[in-house]
């Protein structure tokens, strides 16, 4: 099954908008015609490049998109199967047609923009559940889905505008649709998504929006769905109307090549606001009437400053007529009082609206417009005005000539607009009328699209199979080889103790001499187990364990590793440092699809990168210590360079256990510190150096676990509570405030949560004798043996360490997917 891409679906669309225009075929004519029968039927050589066929889209428009289409055989091969124009009431004319491949077996059902009144429409639809056109669309969808037993096909309903809406608006009502696209299509009110919740929250994820970043009419009410920005292109007389033509989304070049870009900065800046301004409006305190009104009164300026706008001949004096004689109306003087004084109190809680109005109409070459609206504003808020604007209307109508000749003047000479004396008194008419509105309009301020989304439901909690195979994955090849393989044999046993079928397996060493066909490894798991008596914690010679390995591979895997694992439910990472912890161990995983504990590949390698994690940790509010990078090979810069006194520490940017970690007193130790970190690393950190008390934190499932102090255990110093005897104490929550217990929980979850560890962290804190901290970092993989700082934590909840080893494989497999 080979889906059309956007932009074959986006040509499809514009097919709808051929008309009985010579020399074209219209699409409503063309039932039965195969896509390429349908465009064989234009004489190229016929078209006239200058005329306007349809609204905006000239001739050189359409000979684009032919010569485009014709590059798509799966368009090509598509055949018209049904055509439709909604001539019921209030169908307002929408035309629809369906195209069905046959090879592909895909159906496309598309619903061209009905053209006009596209904001009076919407408009009035603010405050509805459900418009004429809607209903008649879905109406005629059920029946074609019927008629052509369209359940033989995938199905994609498609639209551009009201059209989109229409799209939209099926695919919501009707489980039929399995894709959605709109093109430039308006949204839902607000009482259309509270009646429909539960249907928009059961199909939303099937809609798509692709819209032009200035287009205009998709900003009207509430989006559904995912949205997708594009550059626009071919904006001619029309100008800022011209956004919302249908082929504005291609940059056509020769034969129907063509480029369409998007917009990774999204919705251009100007029309979000704008589009928040309409929101709020709608959502303000008065009638239902008067919301009506007043909406269908802003779709009236809306498509008359668009018409004017996109005249030659006609000017902005034309469109102050235009007002001054709908302030005249009964139906409309209200309302334009209302309109005009939500726009003044509007702007003055949002300084960036009418900044990014004008700035809209300067984009699109209506200086004129923009020169109108600050006019306006000067008039509707100067203090001269105030005394004559205040008095009755029928005074305001026979006010002097000397205000008159003012009012004027200013407009000629600093907007160069030239006002008649009609139009000057209806301009204070609403200047009048708007200062009565100012004192009773109140605002809702929520321009906001409405957001549906589905209610967390609280999971079951997860059981692990009883059958389980687990790899237990130790020992690796970095310099906490030792301790990982403790890990892993305690581990091991504590798994064992609640009967899962356990192979300890060392990733680097392996399973025998070389590669060998093992079927199935869970049928004698001590066969394939790593054989040790007793362990060592001490720093491992990583030149002669190499040296011992038999293949001599400089694989990191081990003889039949990857091998024995895919066999394996689950694999439990008791791996420290080095690939393990730098995301290409869970990068090869992923890539096999085999399941293991901790974090994922992306998580792991960033908090293993020392600096990369710190800047991303202080991004989120968390404090670390003042820090720099420095590259090998790169000149060495010195702490004072970086406004950073001694002592500071020096350390590998990856690495673990202390290795090449230094803390340097003075300049004449500085470099020897940085040849010593470049054992290690090619990357080196220097830090400012913090002295205090210091705690860990670690996370299981992104919430912490109590709070652990690693302290010496004799000769306590009364100001620090610090003794130097080298003996270790465990301290816990009970010994500190619940204020502190609260802070360094919170921060120790929200970096875990920032770094995507997913399962289990440790974050490590100084404190300072101040009261401040830093996080010093935090740990993907922390140690899991049973006297560790991260089980210790865990035991202090009650948890024993089989517990917290079998916590763990769950986490692993609920998060499957996740």
């Amino acid at each position: 099954m080979a889906l059309f891409k956007i932009d074959e679906l986006l040509l499809i669309e514009n097919l709808t908008y051929f008309e009985e225009t010579f020399p074209f075929t219209g699409i409503i004519n063309s039932k039965g015609l195969t896509v390429k029968e349908f465009l064989a039927k234009v004489d190229m050589d016929k078209i006239d490049m200058e005329f306007e066929y349809a609204t905006y889209m000239t001739g050189f428009d359409f000979k684009n998109l032919i010569l485009a289409t014709k590059r798509h055989h799966n368009i090509m091969d598509c055949y018209i199967a049904e055509t439709h124009m909604d001539t019921a009431y209030g169908g307002g004319k929408g035309v629809s047609a369906v195209f069905i491949n046959e090879k592909s077996k895909e159906a496309v059902v598309a619903f061209r923009g009905t053209a006009l009144n596209e904001w009076v429409d919407d408009f009035v639809a603010s405050n509805q559940i459900d418009s004429l056109q809607q209903i008649n669309a879905l109406e005629w969808y059920k029946q074609i889905y019927d008629k052509l037993e369209l359940e033989k096909y995938t199905v994609t309903v498609i639209g551009h505008s009201k059209g989109g809406n229409k799209a939209k608006y099926i695919t919501i009502l009707n489980d039929t649709v399995n894709r959605c696209v709109s093109f430039d299509g308006q949204g839902f009110s607000d009482v259309f998504i509270e009646h429909y919740r539960d249907r928009i929250l059961k199909r939303q994820e099937l809609i798509e929006n692709h819209n032009v970043d200035y287009d205009y009419v998709n900003i009207l009410l509430n989006d559904i769905g995912n949205r997708t920005y594009y550059h626009g292109y071919d904006y001619g007389k029309g100008g800022f109307a011209e956004a919302h033509c249908p082929n504005t989304f291609f940059d056509f070049e020769e034969d129907g090549k063509y480029n369409i870009r998007i917009n990774s900065a999204g919705q251009a800046p100007e029309m979000q606001i704008l589009d928040q301004f309409i929101n709020s409006m709608s959502r303000s305190d008065f009638s239902d009437k008067e919301r009506n009104e007043t909406a269908q009164l802003v779709g009236v300026l809306v498509e008359k400053a668009f018409s004017i706008g996109a005249s030659e001949e006609n000017t902005v004096t034309d469109y102050i007529s235009f007002v001054c004689d709908l302030v005249k109306d009964e139906k409309y003087s209200n309302n334009t009082a209302f309109l005009l004084a939500f726009v003044i109190k509007f702007s003055a809680e949002n300084k960036a609206f009418l900044p990014a109005l004008k700035d809209i109409m300067r984009h699109f070459g209506m200086d004129d417009f923009s020169n109108m609206i600050d006019m306006m504003g000067e008039i509707v808020l100067s203090k001269k005005l105030d005394t004559i604007v205040n008095l009755s209307n029928f005074l305001a109508l026979h006010v002097s000539g000397v205000v008159t000749k003012i009012i004027q003047s200013v407009a000629k000479k600093k907007y160069g607009v030239e006002l008649t004396k009609e139009q000057v008194k209806g301009i204070l008419l609403i200047v009048s009328m708007t200062k009565e509105t100012l004192k009773t309009l109140k605002l809702n301020l929520d321009g906001s699209d409405i957001v549906l989304e589905k209610e967390i439901e609280e999971e079951a909690e997860y059981t692990l199979p009883t059958d389980l195979n687990i790899v237990v994955l130790c020992g690796g090849l970095s310099t906490q080889r030792n301790v990982s393989i403790k890990s892993g044999i305690l581990v091991s046993d504590a798994l064992k103790f609640h009967d899962y079928n356990v192979i300890l397996l060392d990733s680097f060493m392996g399973y025998g001499e070389e590669e060998e066909i093992i079927d199935d490894p869970f049928d004698d798991p001590d066969k394939y187990s790593l054989k040790i008596d007793e362990f060592t914690n001490e720093i491992p010679d990583l030149w002669a364990v190499k040296k011992r390995r038999k293949d001599q591979s400089g694989s990191y895997f081990g003889p039949n590793v990857l091998q024995i694992c895919k066999k394996a439910d689950v694999v439990f990472l008791a791996l420290l440092g080095g690939d393990a912890e730098n995301g290409k161990l869970q990068a090869t995983f992923d890539l096999l699809d085999i399941d293991y504990t901790g974090c994922d590949y992306f998580s792991s390698a960033i908090s293993t990168n020392k600096y990369v994690a710190k800047e991303i940790l202080r991004s989120n509010g968390i404090p670390v210590p003042k820090g720099y990078l420095i590259k090998k090979g790169e000149n060495i810069i010195e702490p004072e360079e970086k406004n950073m006194n001694y002592p500071v520490v020096v350390k590998p940017c990856n690495g673990g256990i202390g290795l090449g970690v230094s803390v340097v007193m003075n300049k004449a130790s500085f470099q020897k510190a940085i040849k010593d970190a470049y054992r290690w690393a090619q990357e080196i950190l220097v830090e400012e150096y913090v002295s205090g008390r210091q705690f860990s934190v670690s996370t299981i499932n992104g919430k912490a676990l109590p709070i652990y102090e690693s302290a010496a255990l004799n000769t306590l110093d009364d100001k620090t509570d610090l003794a130097l005897d080298g003996k270790i104490v465990e301290n816990f929550n009970k010994k500190y405030s619940n204020r502190f217990v609260k802070e360094l929980s919170n921060q120790a979850e929200k970096a875990a949560y920032c770094l995507g560890m997913r399962d289990y962290s440790m974050a490590d804190f100084i404190i300072r004798s101040d009261g401040t901290y830093v996080c010093l970092e935090v740990d993907s993989l922390p140690e899991i043996t049973d006297d560790s700082r991260f089980a210790s934590s865990a035991k202090e909840t009650g948890m024993s360490f089989d517990m917290l080893c079998v916590k763990i494989l769950e986490l692993a497999l609920s998060n499957k997917g996740k």
